[in-house]
């Protein structure tokens, strides 16, 4: 499989479904499941890698495969059920063409998808959405902010103007110039890792915690760096508007 077109965007996924056709799309299979896939299909387990930490990074393992294993001018993230879009679009014929991002990426910095709009801080939503554990999610956020004043001191205002705001790009969905690419995984990974290690430390280690914490630092490192976002639309290929309210219904006020 040729991965050393101009931009590569790797469809991150655990499980078999129908994949963009578009040349700039290569799925890369991440998790335990990775026998149902076909030879030709990339996996987050080849060369340099952090499969072994998937159920904690999520979709991060397949960015730290693509910053050590590709060398593409333009690398991108999306996931096998999240894709970006400059229009409103029902399948997967209309998500963002590669002329599209080429064209975008001469004008700004970054592609990502526009940002969650919250009515409480983000911080406070992270902590509010796990409501049976208040004081375990805002642990977590102290020892990621402690991490980043002790190692990098320089990007704490960013991140504390993140966290104290209303708005987000979630989802690590992006594609950037491998430049910066390397820039922000020089800087992130090694900030997760001395985080992941005093939050299993203290025993408050979960499922998915690290991928989850991650999506606070890609403004962060946005702010920092004076980068320009062009924000293009989500097309989610599970979920409708009633689908999103429901679900945000539900984390919010119902589970626990």
């Amino acid at each position: 499989m040729n991965v050393n077109n101009k931009i590569n965007i790797l469809v991150v996924t655990h499980k078999v479904v129908k994949f963009p056709i578009e040349e700039i799309y290569f799925p890369i299979c991440v998790g335990p499941y990775k026998n149902n896939f076909g030879a030709n299909v990339l996996r987050d387990d080849q060369g340099e890698n952090i499969a072994n930490k998937n159920n904690q990074y999520s979709e991060l393992t397949a960015l730290y495969w693509a910053w050590k294993n590709l060398s593409s001018n333009y690398i991108g993230i999306v996931h096998y059920r999240r894709y970006m879009t400059k229009r409103n679009c029902r399948t997967l014929n209309n998500i963002l063409s590669k002329e599209e991002a080429l064209y975008e990426l001469k004008h700004y910095d970054i592609l990502a998808v526009k940002p969650r709009i919250y009515f409480e801080t983000v911080k406070n939503h992270f902590i509010n959405c796990h409501k049976t554990m208040k004081d375990v999610s805002a642990r977590q956020i102290k020892i990621l902010s402690d991490v980043i004043e002790k190692y990098t001191p320089e990007y704490k205002t960013s991140f504390d103007t993140v966290m104290n705001g209303h708005s987000a790009h979630m989802f690590n969905m992006f594609v950037m110039s491998y430049s910066d690419l390397n820039d922000y995984c020089s800087w992130i990974f090694p900030i997760l890792f001395e985080t992941e290690k005093i939050i299993k430390s203290e025993g408050i280690l979960f499922d998915r915690l690290m991928g989850s914490l991650s999506e606070f630092l890609l403004d962060t490192w946005i702010l920092k760096n004076n980068k320009t976002v062009e924000n293009l639309k989500l097309y989610h290929t599970e979920m409708d508007l009633f689908q999103h309210i429901k679900r945000f219904i539900y984390r919010r006020f119902l589970e626990k």
